[in-house]
């Protein structure tokens, strides 16, 4: 699991990175310019893509034997 964090750190590093970038190619560092909206739009895809690795913790098999934890009797509130 240590990994999925470290691939997870690395996948955002790059993708504020590349914001970064197109920020710093802009004059001014306007940020209200439509290559900034139009990279910022591009990397929320590509992070929702790289995430899918994470997708093997939610298949119901799977998930109980990489988390090692099991469901409790408490619903979403809290509620016993």
């Amino acid at each position: 699991i240590i990994y999925f964090l470290w691939y997870d750190l690395l996948m955002f590093l790059i993708c504020v990175g590349i914001v970064a970038w197109v920020v710093s190619t802009r004059p001014e560092f306007d940020l209200d310019d439509w290559p900034v909206q139009h990279a910022v739009f591009s990397v929320l895809v590509l992070c929702g893509l790289l995430s899918a690795p994470f997708f093997v913790f939610t298949l119901p098999l799977l998930q109980r034997v990489l988390t090692h934890t099991i469901p409790t009797a408490y619903d979403r509130k809290g509620v016993c």
